[in-house]
């Protein structure tokens, strides 16, 4: 049997304050496969940021263990890519600075990274754009070119943290379903943390519901939709509304 990418086991993480130890995760179990597009859906402040860290490495857990291909996690490490909330460009920067940046800053910059960083913006729809500054982009094509300075590095893991959060409506629904052919064709395993149970549900293979804080996993549902495998495409599948019910139950936000 083949070890899954990412799993928690059994993981908790407190958090010492002013006014005594918080709880943010408690036993927490959960596993992403190898080229598995994960999303992790819960409550407001139920602990999905604190999960994120934790796989990364810049938290370690009170109790249990991450592993990465079977390995616990130490630290940061270079198999993991990380693509925040908000794109994060350095407005100084043009578009294709703004994707060198992580060689830049670990003092490791090539031609080779100069051309690979041109061919994925050209690639992916961005090639008139790569001297451009980021006020001059749309916010679809800022959180593109976020996704690309991610995917330059190579990693082998994807943490998307909420990265449509700050779109609007429409562009939102662009560019996850861009976003979701680029993660797609670069054949990346990937968890998405989102609010939007529809996003979670049209992009993921599979959706992990959380529990309120302190976060444990309460169901892990697999998205079986007929039709066309994009996202924009499976809103309209028959078996969307299904999946949207029984997600709005598990979260108990009432």
């Amino acid at each position: 049997m083949e070890i899954p990418r990412v799993e928690l086991q059994g993981v908790s993480m407190n958090y010492h304050t002013p006014e005594g130890e918080t709880a943010a995760v408690a036993n927490l179990n959960l596993t992403i496969e190898k080229g598995e597009f994960l999303s992790l859906i819960g409550p407001s402040g139920c602990g999905k940021s604190t999960i994120l860290a934790l796989i990364v490495g810049l938290l370690n857990p009170t109790a249990g263990k991450v592993l990465v291909d079977g390995i616990p996690v130490s630290g940061t490490h270079s198999k993991i890519g990380f693509m925040p909330q908000r794109d994060q460009l350095f407005p100084w920067r043009t578009i294709l600075q703004n994707v060198l940046i992580g060689f830049e800053a670990r003092g490791k910059l090539t031609e080779d990274h100069r051309v690979k960083g041109r061919e994925l913006l050209v690639k992916y729809g961005l090639g008139e754009f790569l001297h451009h500054f980021p006020h001059q982009l749309s916010g679809g094509m800022r959180q593109k070119a976020a996704l690309i300075r991610t995917l330059v590095m190579d990693p082998e893991i994807l943490l998307l943290d909420e990265p449509f959060s700050a779109l609007d409506y429409q562009t939102r629904l662009s560019i996850a379903d861009e976003v979701w052919k680029i993660i797609v064709n670069e054949n990346k395993t990937t968890l998405l943390v989102t609010h939007d149970i529809s996003e979670g549900i049209s992009m993921s293979d599979r959706v992990a519901v959380l529990s309120k804080r302190p976060a444990h996993v309460k169901t892990v549902l697999t998205m079986t939709l007929s039709g066309e495998r994009a996202p924009m495409a499976r809103r309209k599948a028959p078996e969307f509304s299904g999946y949207f019910n029984t997600i709005w139950k598990e979260l108990d936000v009432h």
